[in-house]
């Protein structure tokens, strides 16, 4: 009993850090893809 409840905690653990991770991620990501927008609609309104 007390190993089963070890495998499942262990993967709670595995799958929170997993989930925070793709978060952490995913935010980065839309970071730096809304800096590259800014700099592209910057770049376009000069332009213009």
């Amino acid at each position: 009993m007390e190993e089963q409840y070890g495998f499942v905690v262990a993967a709670y653990v595995v799958m929170w850090v997993g989930v925070i991770g793709y978060l952490v991620r995913l935010r980065r990501v839309s970071r730096a893809a809304r800096r590259r927008l800014d700099e592209a609609s910057r770049g376009a309104g000069r332009k213009a």
